[in-house]
């Protein structure tokens, strides 16, 4: 799935063009097994709650559905 929205991994980080792919937030090389892709989208962020809250912040208008 990572590969289809332009990303990576060697195995442990998420990668971006071979280097490490850093979480918007935080700015911490997202894990492997953290990583969340919101659905219908392309955004990429480590799964800890200090990046969802934040992002959810900054774009009021995304809704998750449980």
């Amino acid at each position: 799935m990572l590969e289809s929205i332009g990303y990576g991994t060697d195995g442990t980080f998420v990668t971006r063009h071979g280097k490490p792919y850093r979480d918007q937030y935080t700015h911490q090389p997202i894990r492997l097994t953290e990583v969340i892709v919101l659905p219908g989208s392309t955004v990429v962020l480590s799964d800890n709650p200090i990046s969802l809250a934040m992002y959810l912040e900054d774009h009021p208008d995304v809704q998750i559905e449980y």
